[in-house]
């Protein structure tokens, strides 16, 4: 017992410098330019911050799928969903229109758009899907 009352301190002393190399090692170099917030009108601009947009698994009509739906809502949206069948994402699709008002979608492609999201996050299976759609 009395060693390891001895040790104990040096093994804190130990951890708290290798604590204090690594903080010191993740810091960014005094030199690196740190864009300060800009200030117009009253209003606190900060740059933005990098997007990084999940990849979205190939499938028919991929490119109708990225032109008419991402300028909406992030890829991420579809591959949180679990997966549904023809009739719910045909009725996701046109809520997307009908409901929150997706322009840029015309009637002629929404089928296409339904056809990549049943490649990607579709199941054929009995029912209409998930529960509650």
């Amino acid at each position: 017992m009395r060693k390891l009352s001895r040790i104990l301190p040096l093994l804190a002393l130990t951890g708290l410098t290798a604590l204090t190399l690594a903080n010191d090692a993740a810091a960014p170099a005094s030199d690196t330019k740190v864009e300060p917030a800009q200030v117009a009108n009253g209003v606190r601009s900060v740059p933005a911050y990098p997007v990084i947009w999940p990849e979205m698994p190939a499938g028919p009509n991929k490119d109708v799928y990225l032109a008419n739906c991402v300028t909406c809502h992030s890829q991420r949206y579809v591959l949180m969903q679990p997966p549904f069948s023809r009739k719910v994402w045909t009725a996701e699709v046109a809520k997307m229109k009908t409901a929150y008002g997706a322009t840029t979608m015309d009637d002629k492609v929404m089928p296409q758009i339904v056809d990549y999201l049943m490649a990607v996050r579709g199941t054929e299976a009995a029912g209409n899907g998930a529960a509650g759609h």
